[in-house]
């Protein structure tokens, strides 16, 4: 460690990370989903919004937490996918109970969503918008939707997961902040000695 460390490392740039990114546009994704095709009066409607909000809120959070602790970063990080797979499994029930065709991540359709790498809740509505008028607007909407958020969610969670993997390396490598602070001293002490 050099003299002008800081005794807290960098954290919480989560704006910048691609999960984070994913995780806001689904949430922007679930809102409009649930306010067109689900009623407020269901008790899914509720639950798919606050899992949205959870996925991004938390991956965040632990990304502030970070400079603090590493075990509420890893904690959390954990908390946000087990939100996003939550979620997951409410829009696979949605087109379950409706009779609506889930499909491959191979799908023609999913495959140009890939492509066209949506990064606003405008361009995902363009790609709904493009799917249904290229089916001769035989395919229901909300069946695009929902399989549209499916994968946004298969890549978030697999990039989310990715994450915990390498705060969990980070953590087991480096320790955290006890760990930091202990030998921060230990080699401030060793300088002081040198210099007498």
């Amino acid at each position: 460690m050099s003299e002008n460390e800081s005794l807290l490392p960098k954290h919480g740039g989560y704006k910048r990370l691609l999960s984070y990114q994913l995780a806001e546009l689904i949430f922007d994704v679930t809102v409009l989903f649930c306010e067109k095709y689900i009623p407020v009066s269901d008790r899914t409607h509720d639950q798919m919004v606050q899992s949205g909000r959870s996925g991004f809120q938390n991956i965040a959070e632990g990304s502030v937490d970070s400079g603090i602790s590493k075990k509420s970063e890893i904690k959390l990080t954990g908390i946000a996918i087990g939100c996003m797979d939550e979620l997951a499994k409410d829009y696979r029930k949605y087109l379950q109970k409706r009779k609506l065709e889930e499909w491959s991540p191979q799908h023609p359709a999913l495959m140009d969503l890939k492509g066209r790498q949506v990064k606003s809740l405008e361009e995902f509505r363009k790609w709904v918008k493009d799917v249904w008028e290229k089916s001769g607007k035989t395919l229901p909407p909300d069946q695009i939707a929902a399989n549209g958020a499916l994968s946004l969610l298969n890549l978030a969670l697999y990039l989310t997961r990715r994450q915990l993997a390498a705060h969990e390396k980070k953590f087991l490598e480096e320790g955290g902040i006890s760990e930091r602070m202990y030998r921060m001293r230990k080699e401030v002490k060793e300088r002081e000695k040198g210099k007498q």
